[in-house]
């Protein structure tokens, strides 16, 4: 019987922390003319999940004056980290002098961990809260997503 395991340990992105322009009409500017806030006291990582619960101290940000990049800069802090362990057995057995069958049990996430997203950047009600999963998919499709479990069966002759 083989037995194999593999463990996964990813740091997120960093993300830029920013606040949405708005003209004068109160539309929504596109990204590229988003403004970064002022830092006015260090970043801690607080590590909390869902609005309540902030990510990061949230005081040590503020909106910098109109039209005026603030003093933050690119990748000053991190998100989540993603966790995933993926386990497999398999065991062959023959079958005849020529012909053997192996079966396989393979899990993808087998802790079914939540993968959880980036907190929300944008300077307002939810500022530094994590309130997304990412679920993008299992295995080749991504990272996040629930448990899965595959069987298998080949023989070969």
């Amino acid at each position: 019987m083989i037995v194999n395991a593999k463990i996964t340990l990813t740091e997120t992105n960093t993300k830029v922390v920013h606040t949405k322009l708005t003209n004068a009409a109160g539309v929504y500017e596109f990204p590229e003319r988003q403004a970064t806030l002022d830092q006015i006291a260090p970043i801690e990582t607080l590590g909390g999940i869902n609005t309540g619960n902030p990510w990061f101290s949230t005081a040590s940000f503020a909106k910098a004056a109109t039209n005026v990049q603030g003093s933050t800069g690119r990748n000053i802090w991190s998100g989540p980290n993603l966790y995933s362990l993926n386990a497999g057995l398999s065991r062959w057995i023959v079958l005849r002098e020529q012909m053997k069958l192996q079966l396989r049990f393979e899990t993808l996430n087998t802790t079914n961990t939540p993968q959880f997203g980036l907190p929300n950047a944008g300077f307002g009600s939810n500022f530094g809260f994590v309130t997304s999963t990412i679920s993008s998919g299992t295995g080749v499709n991504g990272t996040g997503g629930g448990r899965v479990v595959q069987l298998g069966a080949k023989v070969i002759f």
